[in-house]
């Protein structure tokens, strides 16, 4: 099947273990956590945007959770392959908590971004 490569760096690693009789290392660094996570609230819904990491060229999708606690409950509730994501059918005048982690083109999950809060109108 075809390799995909996804970085320069990737590439140079694997042509130099090609090169020396070995097989390429898989990939297993994860992105970075994606920044400057915001949110607007709406009636029944929560429009979230944030900034892709550094390496968004290796980033498969996004995974983005949502709680009503900022710190506990969190479930995931979407997998866009965007940097914006809108929660809906939430109830009306409540307070939802968003965190958001990059899952790159191997698997690998990044950390979660800091956390939002929005109040739905």
């Amino acid at each position: 099947g075809d390799t995909f490569y996804p970085t320069l760096p990737s590439i140079r690693r694997d042509v130099a273990a090609l090169i020396t009789g070995g097989t390429p290392a898989p990939d297993t660094t994860p992105p970075s956590q994606p920044t400057a996570l915001t949110a607007v609230a709406g009636r029944n819904q929560v429009t979230l945007t944030w900034k892709a990491p550094a390496e968004t060229n290796d980033v498969n999708n996004y995974q983005v959770w949502r709680s009503r606690s900022a710190t506990t409950g969190f479930t995931q509730v979407g997998t866009p392959t965007s940097t914006t994501f809108t929660a809906g059918s939430l109830s009306r005048r409540t307070t939802y908590y968003f965190r958001v982690r990059a899952v790159d083109t191997s698997g690998n999950i990044g950390p979660f971004s800091a956390t939002v809060s929005a109040r739905t109108t």
